[in-house]
């Protein structure tokens, strides 16, 4: 089975561009949406414990993990990088806002990068006070 058969969801790159617009010497700044790529959500959110050396206990989760490919669906490089977001749209989760939280694993097939692998957490979105 290849990697391609197992991603069934689908992502796309959310980065920041500038505007071009300044405002007091700042660029302001707007999310910007790469092309959909295939992927695949783990949401293995199962908690365990652990005995520290002190003879504590120390409860560990989880993290979600998204698992891609090498190119978009145009068939362009994909460069996921630790400071970007991902909006995922899963079949079985939803479509959802999540941030990248450290550099991508390579997955390899003999020495050949085939996809990567990252962890992520669900960007909480909260409405601001006064906002219709």
């Amino acid at each position: 089975m290849g990697l391609r058969s197992v991603l069934v969801d689908r992502a796309r790159l959310v980065v920041k561009e500038g505007t071009g617009v300044k405002v007091e010497g700042t660029t302001l700044m707007e999310p910007g949406h790469g092309e959909w790529f295939r992927c695949r959500l783990f949401l293995d959110m199962q908690q365990y414990e652990e005995r520290s050396e002190q003879g504590g206990r120390r409860k560990r989760v989880k993290t979600p993990q998204v698992m891609f490919g090498v190119k978009d669906v145009a068939g362009d490089p994909l460069d996921v990088r630790a400071d970007s977001e991902l909006e995922v749209d899963s079949k079985e989760f939803g479509r959802a806002l999540w941030q990248i939280t450290g550099d991508p694993q390579p997955i390899r097939k003999k020495r050949r990068v085939i996809g990567g692998l990252v962890q992520v957490e669900r960007v909480v979105e909260t409405p601001r006070e006064g906002v219709v």
